[in-house]
């Protein structure tokens, strides 16, 4: 018969009681449900294990109920230390006709990681006989082991991650601080108590940081301080965290990476990039002092298309001369998106400047807001400067610009300033009016009610022209009435007379209105070209008349709002 003993090993205090024969995996965590090894009285199977720099229990039941177990204890533990048997933690577990069962519990000692272990149980045992136990005829020796290797545990520096850049004023901020923590997988973070080892290089090669009074600094329990200017030792707390201060030297560029490992480890001759935090940089800075934060820039310029020309200079703080050839790459993002979510388009600029250097930007056509980006390379390391948002708004145009440039774009129509009476109507006469857009309240592109489908003085379709450029703006909304709603309404004209010869001809002002109306919210044309137009035949058609009682024949309904707004086009034409 197998005499089985179920070993397990977890930093916590909480104690798991599991299942005798429950499997073990290749490479099993500590820190989880499962157990780790199982003993039996004639072989170990092993198991990997994670180790933490800590110690960690483990629990013994003598679950076996034919026998009686004595003069336990753990000998020969191939790990680097002596394991403890903690005092007043045997207990009986279980009592049935054949007897009891009783649980142990020893304490490692601490477990440094990449090395093998052995663990061996010696005691004795005794067979019980029928009736129950009676005085020990015969105890046996008894012995059971397993061996396995404890796995280098995962250490993350992930405060500042490898591939950042930080910037401290040694007269300022002063440090950097730098957090590690301590896991047993990819998600599974040891407990308090894992110590652990820093120190810091110069990431440049050859070195060439100046300074000499860059310094630790870290607390231990309770608040105890301690300073030390190449190394330090903590132990992570509850959370699995432990940070470390590092304090810059006051040598403007000196730079710094700062490396963590486990206290029972050697030290590594390589470091993983896990185990680096990025690059801390003494008093190096990359600031954008043009343009300011929040900035705002309105189209004024070219008949209120474009904007003035904007200065970008960025600056290397310290402004010494080993900087002064420092290339300062650029990246400007414009967006645009109505208060609906309609997308008007983006703009991508790049371009270089040297610092302090002024370098010039126009925005023509287009506005909205615009991320500023910066960034330099330092001791082969990117630095970026915080990022500046400013935008480009509209103005409010003169009512005279607006009107001659109206009636010249209609000046061969029927009807010459018709075009402001759209304008009007459609926009109240503006391409920009005041509204809220990216946390600012100004002159923003005029917005159809919908939030922005449609445009501007003319409200056409919307593009990120068409709500910028009131000059594309308006060509766009004439060429629509002309072409497209004006062609309509000859199309319609020319289909009726098709059929009936003595209708006769629309005059250039009645299709106008007709055209008025499908321009509007009231007309649409369908695919038969015809629409609900402000004029239809007369019962014997012969004349055209406003569509007040629609045309059956034609599938035409009365339309008196489509009326209407063509009346009112006219009557507040400018």
């Amino acid at each position: 018969m197998k005499r089985y003993l179920l070993v397990l090993l977890y930093q916590s205090i909480l104690i798991f009681i599991l299942n005798l024969l429950s499997p073990c995996s290749d490479a099993m965590i500590v820190h989880n449900e499962d157990s780790p090894f199982i003993l039996t009285d004639t072989k170990g199977e092993s198991a990997d294990v994670y180790a933490s720099g800590a110690r960690y229990r483990i629990k013994i039941e003598l679950r076996e109920k034919d026998y009686w177990y004595r003069k336990l204890k753990i000998i020969e533990p191939a790990i680097g230390g002596v394991f403890n048997f903690e005092e007043g933690t045997r207990k009986i577990t279980g009592v049935d006709d054949s007897g009891v069962y009783e649980s142990y519990i020893w304490q490692t000692p601490v477990l440094a990681s990449n090395t093998p272990y052995t663990i061996i149980l010696k005691g004795e045992r005794l067979r019980k006989g029928p009736g129950g136990p009676g005085p020990p005829p015969d105890w046996v020796p008894w012995e059971s082991s397993c061996k396995g290797k404890l796995k280098n545990p995962i250490l993350q520096i992930d405060d500042p991650t490898y591939e950042k850049v930080v910037s401290v004023d040694p007269e300022k901020d002063k440090y950097a601080t730098v957090k590690a923590k301590a896991l047993a997988d990819k998600n599974l973070v040891i407990e308090k108590g894992v110590p652990l080892k820093w120190d810091w290089i110069d990431p440049d090669k050859p070195s060439d940081n100046a300074g000499t009074d860059q310094y630790f600094e870290w607390f231990t329990p309770p608040n105890i301080r301690h300073v030390n200017s190449y190394s330090a030792e903590t132990e992570t707390q509850a959370n699995g965290y432990s940070e470390v201060r590092l304090y810059v030297s006051t040598s403007p560029g000196d730079n710094y990476r700062v490396r963590a490992w486990y206290a029972q480890d050697k030290k590594p001759t390589h470091f993983p990039t896990e185990q680096q935090s990025g690059i801390i940089i003494s008093g190096v800075k990359l600031i954008i002092k043009k343009p300011e934060k929040d900035a705002d820039f309105d189209v004024t310029q070219n008949n209120y298309i474009q904007t003035q020309a904007i200065d970008f200079m960025a600056k290397i703080i310290p402004e010494i001369e080993k900087y002064e050839k420092n290339k300062i790459d650029w990246n400007l993002f414009l967006e645009y998106k109505t208060s609906g979510g309609k997308d008007g388009g983006t703009n991508t600029r790049k371009f270089s400047t040297f610092p302090a250097d002024i370098h010039q930007e126009t925005y023509k056509s287009m506005g909205g807001r615009v991320k500023v980006n910066a960034s330099t390379t330092i001791d082969k390391q990117e630095l970026k400067a915080e990022e500046v948002k400013i935008t480009i708004t509209g103005v409010a145009i003169p009512d005279s610009i607006i009107t001659n440039r109206l009636v010249d774009l209609y000046r061969t129509g029927a009807t010459p300033r018709l075009m402001t009476g759209i304008a009007t109507v459609e926009s109240s006469y503006m391409q920009f009016s005041n509204s809220t857009l990216y946390g600012r309240y100004d002159h923003w592109p005029r917005e159809s009610p919908d939030g922005g489908s449609h445009i501007g003085l003319m409200m056409v379709s919307t593009t990120v022209e068409r709500a910028w450029d009131w000059l594309i703006n308006t060509n766009d909304g004439v060429n629509l009435f002309v072409k497209d709603k004006l062609g309509a309404s000859g199309r319609y004209q020319n289909k009726v007379r098709a059929k009936h010869p003595n209708l006769r001809k629309l005059t250039a002002t009645e299709h106008e209105d007709n055209a008025l109306v499908v321009y509007g919210e009231y007309g649409d044309i369908n695919r038969d070209g015809y629409a609900d137009w402000y004029y239809v035949p007369n019962s014997d058609y012969t004349d055209w008349i406003p569509n007040t009682a629609g045309c059956p024949d034609l599938g035409i309904v009365a339309n008196p709002k489509g009326i209407a707004y063509a009346n009112k086009c006219r009557g507040l034409m400018k």
